[in-house]
C-alpha cells in the first residue's frame, strides 16, 4: 500500500510538472510572440512614414508647375485624403493651404498628380489633383458641342482612365453596357440637361435608369456621381449635384457650385474648380476644400488692391493721364457697375464671404461678375499702354 501511495503521489508530481512546463512555455511563446508583434507594427509604421513624407515632398514638387501631369510608381499604397490630412495606416501628414483635390481613398501602385492654375482673374493658386489609374471615371454627356464637355475633353489627362458615352434618349442602353472590371471605385459624371425640366432636378437621377446594375454590389461611398448642370457661358458658374449608391439607385446628398474665370484670351482653359468637383467624390470635402481656395483669393486680391491703389495715386499725381486714372479707379473700387460688381474690393468681399460660407450662391457671383469686368478694364489698360493691373 505504501508504493502504491508513492507510486500515485509521483505521478500527480509528473502531471503537475507538465502543466507548470506548459504554462511557463505559453507564457514564454506569448512573450516572445508579443514582441515580434510589436517590431512588426514599429517596422511598418517606420515604412508608412517614410513612404508618406516622400509622397508629401512629390505632391509639394507636383503643385509648383501649372499644366504638368505625374504618373508615379509607387509600392502599393492604401492612402485617404480629407480636407486637411492625407493617410498612410497610422500616420497622417497636414495639407496646409495646399488646395487638393482627391477621392476619398486613393489605392494602387499606379499614382496620378495633376495641376492647374486657377485664376479670378488673376492667378490665384496652383490646383493639385491626385487620383490612382484604378480609380474608374464614365463621362455621360447629351450635347457633344457643350462649351464644358470640349473643355474636358482636351483637358483631362491621358493617362486617367477615362470613358465618354454620348446619351441618345436611352439612357439605360448606356447604364447597362457599364461593366463591372473590378474597380475599387468607379464615379459617375453627367453633364448637361438630359431632356429633363430644369425644376425637376433634384429628382431626375434617383430614377433607377440612370443607375449601373452591374456595379450594384459597390458601396455607396465607392459608387458615386457628379451632375454638371452647365451655365450657358463657360465664363461663370456651374451648379453641381453630388450622389452617392444605396444599391439601386443614386441618392442626392449635396448641392454645390463650381467658379472657374476663364479668360476670352485663353480658348480651351481647363476649368479647374470644376474638375476638383470631378476628382473629389464628396460634397462636404469639396466645399472645404474651396473654402481655402476663396482664403487664398481674399489674400492675393489684398495685394492687387494695394497695386491698384499706388497706381491711382502714380496716374492721379505723378504722371496726370485721365484714360489711365480712370480705369484704374473703376479696377479698384467695389462699385456696382451697369452689369454687376467691379473692381478688386468686390472679388475681395466676395472671396472673405466665400471663404467662410461657400456654397453661399451670392458671394460667388459676385466674384464672378467683378472678375469679367475686371479682365475688361485690364484689357483697356493695355490698350491705352497704361500699366496693368496683373
Amino acid at each position: 500500500m505504501g508504493y502504491l501511495r508513492r507510486h500515485k503521489r509521483g505521478q500527480a508530481e509528473a502531471q503537475f510538472n507538465w502543466i507548470f512546463v506548459l504554462i511557463v512555455g505559453g507564457v514564454i511563446m506569448l512573450f516572445f510572440t508579443a514582441i515580434v508583434l510589436k517590431q512588426r507594427s514599429t517596422s511598418e509604421q517606420k515604412l508608412s512614414a517614410t513612404v508618406i513624407s516622400d509622397l508629401e515632398a512629390i505632391f509639394t514638387g507636383a503643385s509648383i508647375s501649372k499644366g504638368t501631369v505625374h504618373a508615379l510608381d509607387v509600392p502599393r499604397v492604401d492612402l485617404d485624403f480629407d480636407c486637411s490630412r492625407f493617410y498612410l495606416g497610422q500616420v497622417n501628414k497636414p495639407i496646409g493651404k495646399q488646395v487638393l483635390f482627391a477621392p476619398s481613398k486613393v489605392q494602387g501602385t499606379n499614382i496620378l498628380t495633376w495641376t492647374l492654375e486657377w485664376n479670378t482673374p488673376y492667378k490665384v493658386n496652383n490646383f493639385l489633383y491626385i487620383t490612382s489609374e484604378e480609380v474608374r471615371y464614365i463621362f455621360i454627356y447629351d450635347n457633344p458641342d457643350s462649351d464644358i464637355l470640349t473643355l474636358i475633353n482636351e483637358s483631362i489627362p491621358e493617362e486617367m482612365n477615362a470613358e465618354f458615352y454620348e446619351f441618345d434618349n436611352d439612357m439605360e442602353a448606356i447604364t447597362s453596357a457599364i461593366t463591372d472590371q473590378n474597380n475599387y471605385k468607379v464615379r459617375l459624371i453627367f453633364i448637361g440637361e438630359f431632356g429633363e425640366r430644369p425644376r425637376n432636378i433634384e429628382l431626375r437621377f434617383e430614377d433607377a435608369k440612370y443607375f449601373p446594375d452591374q456595379l450594384s454590389d459597390m458601396p455607396g461611398d465607392d459608387l458615386t456621381a457628379l451632375f454638371i448642370k452647365p451655365h450657358s457661358s463657360i465664363d461663370s458658374i456651374n451648379n453641381l449635384y453630388f450622389y452617392d449608391s444605396d444599391g439601386t439607385t443614386f441618392k442626392k446628398i449635396n448641392d454645390t457650385y463650381s467658379l472657374d474665370h476663364i479668360s476670352s484670351n485663353s480658348i480651351g482653359e481647363a476649368p479647374p474648380s470644376l474638375f476638383g468637383a470631378i476628382f473629389t467624390d464628396d460634397a462636404h470635402e469639396y466645399n472645404c476644400i474651396m473654402k481655402k481656395a476663396f482664403e487664398r483669393l481674399d489674400w492675393v486680391s489684398e495685394i492687387y488692391l494695394d497695386k491698384a491703389e499706388k497706381l491711382k495715386s502714380h496716374y492721379d499725381v505723378d504722371y496726370p493721364k485721365l484714360i489711365c486714372e480712370k480705369n484704374v479707379a473703376n479696377a479698384y473700387i467695389a462699385s456696382p457697375g451697369e452689369s454687376g460688381p467691379v473692381g478688386i474690393e468686390a472679388i475681395k468681399d466676395g472671396a472673405d464671404t466665400c471663404s467662410q460660407n461657400f456654397p453661399e450662391i451670392d458671394c460667388v457671383s459676385q466674384i464672378a461678375g467683378a472678375a469679367e469686368a475686371l479682365e475688361t478694364l485690364n484689357s483697356r489698360l493695355l490698350l491705352f499702354s497704361c500699366a496693368l493691373i496683373y
